[in-house]
């Protein structure tokens, strides 16, 4: 059950990055990697 949220998490997540990518400056994506990444930790 947590492994298919987290795995549903996760491709939300990259979809939402894809979207960042596409549309942001990559000192903003930067920071957003950053504090996704803190997050997780």
């Amino acid at each position: 059950m947590q492994a298919t949220l987290l795995g549903k998490i996760f491709s939300i997540s990259n979809l939402l990055i894809s979207c960042i990518v596409s549309t942001s400056r990559s000192s903003f994506l930067n920071d957003t990697l950053q504090a996704f990444s803190a997050f997780l930790s």
